[in-house]
């Protein structure tokens, strides 16, 4: 007599084109309790096969919708972040400002930062649920609390998430046009065809290149 047991396995099928999982397979294998003499190896399994839609695949980290946009990811990390935050002042007594960027720099920003080339948003309402959080962050440091947001990152020596995202944009459009990465900078958009702009913030800080686009196609490219 064997043991009954059930393994649920989940086979992913992914389109490198499109971004999206094509097929999703929970496999469910039972194995049965009783064994006749003549039952062969191939019968020992009952596969049923169960394919189930999905509105969402993670790919490295970065959780992408069906229809190509990253909402879902943006949310997820922001909740992440302002749980980390909470733990961070939770968990120490000091609040000394050098220690909590410190610390602030190495258990927060990352999460927010992470692979922020492929996801950065053009929308001000995700622009800005960034940004509170950062903005939560100082504001939580009682000797900085009454300043105004600029002010205490400049006391705690820290950017715009904003600006960073820019910052690290074009760091990579630098890498894919002169070939320092394996992207082909064969899509970049031409000299002739970038302009300058500020950001929608109107910010003198944040100068960078945008595309002419008679579609939405390429909006959010670099």
């Amino acid at each position: 007599m064997l043991t009954d047991f059930k393994t649920c396995f989940t086979v992913g099928f992914y389109n490198n084109f499109a971004a999206r999982p094509l097929l999703y397979f929970p496999l469910h294998l039972k194995r049965v309790t009783t064994l006749p003499c003549e039952t062969s190896a191939a019968d020992m399994f009952d596969v049923q096969l169960v394919t189930d839609d999905v509105s969402t695949v993670c790919d490295l980290g970065v959780d992408v919708d069906s229809s190509l946009k990253f909402d879902g990811h943006i949310n997820r990390i922001v909740a992440k972040a302002y749980s980390r935050i909470g733990i961070l002042f939770r968990g120490f007594f000091s609040r000394d400002i050098a220690f909590l960027r410190k610390a602030y720099t190495v258990y927060v920003r990352p999460i927010l930062e992470y692979a922020s080339s492929v996801w950065s948003p053009h929308f001000m309402k995700y622009i800005n649920s960034i940004e509170n959080v950062q903005r939560h962050f100082t504001k939580r440091i009682t000797s900085i609390t009454e300043l105004p947001y600029l002010e205490r990152l400049a006391v705690m020596d820290l950017e715009p998430l904003e600006l960073r995202r820019i910052k690290t944009d074009l760091t990579m459009y630098f890498k894919i046009y002169n070939n320092l990465s394996a992207l082909s900078s064969d899509h970049l958009p031409c000299d002739n065809s970038v302009r300058t702009y500020h950001s929608r913030r109107k910010c003198e800080y944040i100068i960078g290149l945008q595309p002419f686009c008679r579609t939405q196609l390429f909006a959010i490219d670099f």
